[in-house]
C-alpha cells in the first residue's frame, strides 16, 4: 500500500524516526521515497546517515510532491508548521498526525484545504516495533486513507481504528 509513495516526515525526532525506521525495516518504503525534517542541521545529517533518506530543515521543500505527510512535531509547534506548509501542498496528500491533542479539524483549518487527515496516537514502544496505536479518520479521510495510515503504524506494531472522539482519552492512557 505504501510502495512508491512519496512520504514526508515533518519533525523526525523520536517518534518520527521510529516510524521511518519501522517503514524501512519492513521494506514498506524505499529510503529514496522519504524526506524527513528537523530544525537542527546536525540532526538532519544524522537522519541522512542513519536511514539514507532525504533530509532537510525546510518543511515546505519536504512536503512538495508528497503523497503522505507524517506530522510529528510538538503540539505547541502545530499551528506554525501547518501554516508554513499549507502553500506547498499542491496536490491532495494524506496528512497523518501524531501530534497529541490536535484534532483533525484544527489541521484542516490551518491548512485552509479539505485534505484527508488521519489522527494517530502511537505509544513509546514504537521505538522497538511493539506499539499500540489508536487511529482516527478526519472528515475528509476515506477508507483507503485509513488503510494507508494503518500500514504506517503496523510497521511499528499494532493499530486500532477508533472514533476521533476517543483520541484524547487514548492519549491520556
Amino acid at each position: 500500500m505504501l510502495k512508491d509513495k512519496k512520504i514526508a516526515v515533518i519533525g523526525a525526532g523520536h517518534m518520527g524516526s521510529a516510524l521511518i525506521g519501522g517503514l524501512l525495516r519492513g521494506k514498506d518504503v524505499d529510503p529514496k521515497d522519504i524526506t524527513a525534517t528537523r530544525r537542527n542541521p546536525e540532526a538532519v545529517e544524522e537522519l541522512r546517515r542513519r536511514f539514507g533518506v532525504h533530509a532537510t530543515t525546510d518543511n515546505k521543500k519536504a512536503v512538495k510532491g508528497a503523497d503522505l505527510i507524517l506530522l510529528a512535531v510538538k503540539p505547541q509547534a502545530a499551528a506554525g508548521v501547518l501554516e508554513d506548509i499549507a502553500p506547498a501542498l499542491a496536490k491532495r496528500p494524506l496528512i497523518v498526525s501524531v501530534m497529541a491533542g490536535i484534532p483533525t479539524a484544527f489541521i484542516n483549518a490551518k491548512l485552509r484545504k479539505p485534505v484527508p487527515v488521519v489522527r494517530a496516537m502511537p505509544n513509546t514502544p514504537a521505538l522497538v516495533d511493539e506499539a499500540a496505536t489508536a487511529i482516527a479518520a478526519g472528515a475528509h479521510a476515506t477508507a483507503d486513507d485509513l488503510k494507508a495510515a494503518e500500514a504506517v503504524f503496523k510497521a511499528v506494531g499494532k493499530g486500532e481504528i477508533l472514533p476521533e472522539s476517543l483520541m484524547d482519552a487514548v492519549t491520556g492512557l
